[in-house]
């Protein structure tokens, strides 16, 4: 995960990366890459071997 923002206190950006952790759980988990800033939320499936 990779977070895009001159502000990353959890009062300014946390609730967004709660949302995005939990909407995008099972990509994580398959090894995508998720990119947060206050704008929006990229996800980027890597074919990156999933961890054991």
């Amino acid at each position: 995960m990779q977070i895009r923002a001159e502000d990353i206190s959890p009062d300014a950006i946390g609730r967004q990366i709660i949302a995005a952790l939990r909407q995008m759980a099972a990509e994580l988990e398959a090894g995508a890459l998720l990119t947060i800033d206050p704008s929006r939320t990229r996800l980027r499936v890597l074919p990156l071997p999933p961890r054991d």
